[in-house]
């Protein structure tokens, strides 16, 4: 966790999706990592849980990533998209720092959703090897957190101008069901954006 601070602190640039990773993982999936022990009834359990509580904190903070692109851009002059995923794109680190989209933004940000969800299926693949008491908390936090996609999905991709979040009842909604992947059909069967392979 210290050494993902020192990538802000020092401004290490972010060049490849290997990169990435490796930046979600230090400081979040790092988290994951701390709190393993706490939530186990078993010590035996920690060596095949490992990946899956850093995998859940990659996931979320690639969300995080993706919920703060244009605040991160301008605010900060941050840009913790990969530069050589951008390019594949045809967009470019400055171009975070505008208020318009540009061409090709839409897929490029349905590209990077589609990373985290990788980590979110196999970051929620662990829960159910959690104590007992604690399942229904970490499953409700890895929902709600996913859902943001979902959010940049339903505001057009504009995550330069605007912060997607998780309303109040949509998290209350995704308490008692995981609509998810419904959610994300329909609405990105309204989109021109598609994963470009």
């Amino acid at each position: 966790m210290i050494d993902g601070a020192e990538w802000d602190l020092r401004g290490i640039h972010i060049e490849t999706e290997d990169d990435l990773i490796r930046y979600a993982n230090l400081v979040a999936g790092s988290i994951g990592s701390m709190m393993l022990p706490f939530l186990i009834d078993e010590r035996d359990d920690l060596p095949r849980l490992e990946a899956p509580a850093r995998d859940l904190g990659i996931a979320m903070q690639i969300t995080n990533i993706l919920r703060d692109v244009g605040e991160d851009a301008r605010a900060l002059g941050r840009v913790y998209i990969p530069s050589a995923t951008l390019a594949r794109f045809g967009c470019r680190g400055a171009d975070l720092a505008s208020t318009t989209l540009p061409e090709g933004y839409p897929e490029l940000i349905e590209y990077v959703m589609e990373m985290a969800e990788e980590y979110f299926v196999s970051g929620r693949s662990g829960i159910a090897a959690l104590n007992r008491s604690v399942r229904p908390g970490i499953e409700a936090a890895a929902r709600i957190y996913r859902e943001i996609l979902n959010e940049i999905r339903r505001r057009d991709y504009d995550n330069l101008n605007e912060r997607a979040y998780t309303s109040r009842a949509k998290k209350v909604q995704l308490l008692l069901f995981d609509t998810y992947e419904r959610r994300k059909r329909r609405l990105q069967g309204r989109s021109p954006a598609r994963l470009t392979a």
